[in-house]
């Protein structure tokens, strides 16, 4: 409920109030106030009128309000919290320029990065793999396998890091993830397969990878593929899914 009562109140208490800066939220809560002693003195059958009367003389002498509440907002402290306020955010927005603009565009760079298909032969069959794998603070996501006439298959994946930007020490491929590759062949033999050529999109924090593994037999019912050397770590692909062979 709006009344002009509560609001000369309210004017008449804040012209004792030095820091301008609190008036808005003083005001706020001293009609807040009145509203629910109003609401109060409704129920108990006060009439309307008379009861936006009371509201106000129950509040007491708004000068002596004032006064009080001057010495809580005090101008000095208010200016002081406020300024801290400001160089909170100041701070901030350097840091966000100095630090974060470059991982920010570089997550862009990634995210906006497409996968390459190849066009030196003709796709074989493809498996969405849709796994992810994580390791500290890094994650590993696989999102598709595909097989090649050529006998080569491809692995794409994206890696996220967010701790890549403050350790480049650790190399152009993937970090914390040192990758091992086997397969299962027709017979059951599980054989271990050695690394391949490698397309990255992107860099920093976040990026996109393709992994070709060269000379890969078209009749593997499965590929494994370790991110721990000692194998105890792995992930499993299903690639009879992909049709006869």
């Amino acid at each position: 409920m709006a009344s002009a009562l509560w609001g000369k109140f309210a004017s008449e208490v804040l012209k004792e109030v030095k820091f301008k800066y609190d008036h808005n939220a003083i005001r706020q809560e001293l009609v807040e106030h009145m509203e629910e002693l109003y609401e109060d003195l409704q129920t108990e059958g006060m009439d309307a009128h008379v009861a936006e009367v009371m509201a106000v003389e129950y509040m007491g002498n708004a000068a002596e309000i004032g006064k009080a509440l001057n010495e809580e907002h005090s101008p000095l402290l208010g200016w002081i919290w406020r300024a801290s306020r400001w160089a909170v955010v100041a701070v901030f927005l350097v840091c966000m320029v100095w630090y974060g603009g470059g991982t920010i565009r570089a997550i862009a760079a990634g995210v906006s990065a497409e996968f390459k298909g190849r066009v030196v032969s003709p796709l074989a069959y493809s498996l969405e793999v849709d796994q992810t794998v994580e390791w500290y603070d890094a994650k590993l996501h696989f999102d598709e396998v595909l097989y090649y006439e050529d006998e080569v298959l491809e692995i794409r994946m994206s890696y996220l890091n967010w701790n890549e930007k403050w350790k480049p020490d650790r190399g152009n491929h993937i970090t914390r993830f040192q990758l091992y590759f086997a397969y299962e062949d027709a017979e059951g033999n599980v054989i271990m397969k050695e690394g391949g050529l490698e397309n990255k999109l992107g860099a920093g924090v976040y990026y996109k990878d393709q992994l070709f593994l060269t000379d890969f037999p078209k009749n593997a019912k499965k590929l494994y593929i370790c991110y721990d050397k000692f194998g105890r770590d792995y992930i499993e692909i299903d690639l009879s899914e992909g049709g006869e062979r």
